[in-house]
């Protein structure tokens, strides 16, 4: 019942205000039942089933490959560009982009959608598309997703090194972040709450495991016990290709456990758990973790705000969205 619930407050988000986020094309709900692709959104959610059928984990990569789109150029597909000789370093290349993954399956939805109807949903859209159905599929709520953008021709490494949200700052690093892109600190600590599905590579948190300052070889602020299994998990020597799940207790599930989490001193990098321990970040941290259908409502009106920041009124329908038409 509460999932019911939770779900069908989700799918009250119609509307939402857009005006701090800068947006240059005008994004609607169902643009492609009117241009050319009313199937368009089915496509992309038979697709995205199966391959969650399969390995649950990647709906948390699609989820974070808009995500990482968003931050940088704006919600326009840059990420998925490959590196090609006379370009710069593309966003692929930058390291917070090197554990990304799913870009195969972006390409199986791509290649489906292009037989349905050429050359007319952007791979800018298939990510925003897709996020929200990661959610749906993982157990969360659904929210209607604003479409018509068009996929960027610049995608630069060094971008996405300066502006993307490190996992090793604080929340006030974290905030402003956000607000440069237009959203606020409300909405940045409700979308880290995506953190309650997905993995993290050993190298993401292990400086919070040993070495952590020259009073602490562990960092104080994580639970002791949670430590040590992580310790287990990423020893001293760890193989760098390990991966922990971001949710111990729910891993594969949306919900607000997450942020239980957090109370517990359960959040897995420096980023998580300084939503708690910031005490100008720690009242909206325990609301969330407190009403689920409450963060569940903001969520989906901060996604899409955020599936708003910086569309393009120009662009491209890339044909193959590695490369450039």
């Amino acid at each position: 019942m509460e999932l019911v619930v939770r779900k069908a407050v989700a799918a009250l988000v119609v509307s939402v205000v857009v005006t701090l986020v800068r947006v240059e094309a005008q994004l609607v709900v169902g643009y492609y039942e009117q241009n050319g692709c009313p199937m368009a959104e089915e496509i992309v959610k038979k697709v995205l089933t199966a391959a969650v059928a399969r390995d649950q984990s990647i709906a948390a990569s699609l989820l974070r490959l808009h995500f990482h789109d968003c931050f940088v150029q704006g919600c326009d597909g840059s990420v998925l560009l490959d590196p090609q000789n006379g370009f710069p370093a593309t966003e692929k290349q930058a390291v917070p982009n090197f554990s990304l993954r799913g870009y195969n399956l972006v390409d199986a939805i791509k290649q489906a959608l292009e037989q349905a109807c050429p050359e007319t949903v952007s791979c800018a859209d298939i990510l925003a598309i897709a996020a929200r159905d990661a959610v749906s599929l993982s157990g969360g709520g659904t929210w209607p997703v604003e479409t018509g953008r068009r996929d960027g021709v610049i995608s630069l490494r060094t971008e996405a090194e300066n502006l993307l949200p490190p996992t090793n700052e604080n929340s006030e690093v974290l905030t402003q972040r956000f607000l440069d892109v237009g959203l606020t600190q409300d909405e940045m600590i409700t979308l880290s709450g995506a953190h309650t599905i997905g993995r993290a590579h050993c190298v993401s948190f292990s400086q919070r495991l040993y070495n952590f300052s020259p009073e602490f070889d562990t960092d104080p602020n994580l639970d002791a016990a949670y430590a040590g299994k992580l310790k287990q998990a990423c020893p001293r020597n760890f193989d760098p290709r390990t991966v922990v799940p971001l949710d111990p207790v729910t891993p594969s599930q949306f919900d607000n456990r997450y942020y239980s989490n957090l109370v517990n001193n359960m959040g897995l990098m420096i980023s998580d758990q300084t939503l708690h321990s910031d005490m100008l970040t720690q009242f909206s941290s325990e609301s969330n973790a407190e009403d689920e259908n409450m963060w569940q409502f903001k969520f989906a009106n901060a996604m899409v705000r955020m599936g708003a920041i910086n569309v393009k009124a120009e662009g491209e329908i890339r044909k193959n969205c590695r490369l450039r038409n």
